[in-house]
């Protein structure tokens, strides 16, 4: 069985893929609840928030992960969906 993260990860992966921002938006908070010490679930939700349209809200989510290096490549990630 897949790890919990992961599972999380790929449902986001998931949303974001199909378009639903929201449910992408919720599950991010599942993964930042569960997993506090992962950026990625942070960075994820300020993605959503960006692709919701709440452009300001994202950023804000956005800005002080700018040196993780975790977030660097679930951008990359992020990037091989589009």
């Amino acid at each position: 069985m897949a790890d919990p993260d992961t599972l999380i990860k790929a449902k986001i992966h998931y949303f974001g893929r199909e378009r639903y921002y929201h449910s992408m938006q919720v599950a991010a908070v599942e993964g930042m609840k569960r997993f506090s010490g992962d950026p990625a679930f942070k960075f994820f939700y300020g993605m959503a928030l960006v692709l919701e349209g709440r452009v300001q809200e994202g950023i804000r989510e956005l800005d002080p992960l700018q040196n993780y290096s975790e977030v660097r490549i679930s951008h990359r990630c992020w990037n091989s969906l589009q």
